[in-house]
């Protein structure tokens, strides 16, 4: 994945956008790099590898994260 190099994080102290990445395990490697790139821009991505408690209900937390997200990026 190649992200434009003009895109720059936001520093006027604005709060960060918060997306939700649905994604399919098989394609973990490439959400790995988009993680990191949308972090290095300022945003904030919201995974469920890393945002949901171990035997928490997932369906109710994922919800929960979708409607905490400003924006939902599906990974196909």
């Amino acid at each position: 994945m190649t992200m434009p190099a003009d895109v720059a994080a936001p520093g006027d102290g604005q709060p960060k956008a918060k997306i939700f990445i649905s994604y399919s395990r098989k394609d973990l490697a490439f959400v790995d790099r988009l993680d990191a790139a949308l972090k290095v821009r300022g945003f904030e991505p919201m995974i469920d590898r890393s945002a949901i408690a171990d035997l928490e209900d997932f369906r109710k937390r994922i919800a929960a994260l979708i409607a905490q997200a400003d924006d939902i990026v599906f990974v196909l």
